[in-house]
């Protein structure tokens, strides 16, 4: 069950019966909130919700051995998942989840895009295990790669507007992120 919760009010304003036979993987929200993207861990079976009538849009399924995350761009659905021995990430158009072509494969400049992935207004951040990159949300190309000041494999981490922070063995650690980055 995926629940809409108005947090001012702290209470539940709507459900969509999904994900109850299936570990939800990754959830992401369309910009204009008109759409709710659900990956769910089936061999990685992303779901287009209508937001307001809970509806399914559209369904895909990616050949994945484990489903990943979701993330919603401008025009572009981006999915990361487990392939086997590495990680991928592949975008699919929002107006109907087919697969575009993308630069964006496994170990693109040297890093596996193992952890995920974050949009940040229009650019896609790419999170690997010591480095990460920057890759234009829209059409998948990829505009700069840093590293990481430590190892990212089992740091949480978080994006926002101001940049990037990840947990270190030292606390909370600002990561720089390079001007080539357009965020």
């Amino acid at each position: 069950m995926i629940e809409r919760i108005d947090v001012a009010a702290g209470r539940v304003t709507g459900r969509l019966s999904g994900g109850e036979a299936h570990e939800v993987t990754g959830l992401a929200v369309s910009g204009d909130g008109s759409l709710l993207y659900e990956a769910i861990n089936t061999s990685l079976t992303v779901i287009e919700w209508d937001a307001s009538t809970a509806n399914v849009l559209h369904e895909v399924n990616l050949a994945a051995v484990a489903g990943g995350g979701v993330e919603a761009g401008p025009g572009t659905v981006w999915v990361h998942y487990a392939t086997g021995m590495a990680d991928a990430i592949t975008g699919l158009r929002a107006a109907d989840l087919s697969q575009v072509p993308t630069p964006i494969g496994v170990g693109t400049d040297g890093f596996p895009e193992r952890l995920g992935s974050a949009v940040v207004d229009k650019t896609l951040l790419v999170i690997g295990l010591r480095r990460a990159g920057c890759v234009d949300a829209a059409t998948g190309q990829m505009l700069a790669t840093f590293d990481f000041p430590f190892g990212a494999d089992t740091t949480p981490w978080a994006v926002g507007t101001d940049g990037m922070f990840g947990v270190s063995h030292e606390g909370l650690t600002p990561v720089a992120i390079p001007p080539s980055c357009p965020t």
